[in-house]
């Protein structure tokens, strides 16, 4: 803390905790596949991945760039929805069955849950981090 507390002082870094959000922004922005968060010990590791399409991209990779781009929305003040994960993976309008898919995977994980307002899984659905 101490450390950190002296390079906020010198302006190195933020001590606010919006490192990670900044991440998984900059991750979303460029397309990349999501980071993986490993915790070690007292450590965590951060591991980043190249360039991948969509389609060589498997289940695991495509629900956890799902979850990251719900908690990111959420800390936005935004929710996640089918269009804006279509943005996020860069798929056109008529994939909407492929995020459609991912958002399912992601439900029957745990990982995101459908936003209570009123709309259904499916159209117009709105969706949010298990732990909103």
């Amino acid at each position: 803390p101490k450390l950190a507390a002296m390079m906020r002082r010198m302006q190195i870094c933020k001590e606010t905790g919006v490192g990670v959000d900044k991440v998984v922004e900059e991750i979303g922005d460029y397309r990349l596949p999501a980071a993986e968060f490993r915790v070690k010990g007292d450590n965590m590791q951060v591991v980043l991945f190249g360039a991948k399409e969509f389609s060589a991209m498997n289940r695991l990779e495509r629900v956890r760039i799902c979850y990251q781009h719900a908690c990111l929305r959420h800390v936005q003040g935004e929710r996640m929805t089918n269009m804006s994960l279509r943005a996020r993976f860069g798929l056109p309008a008529n994939r909407h069955a492929s995020a459609s898919r991912v958002i399912k995977n992601a439900v029957d994980d745990g990982l995101v849950k459908v936003f209570e307002n009123g709309s259904a899984v499916g159209r117009g659905a709105s969706y949010t981090p298990f732990w909103a």
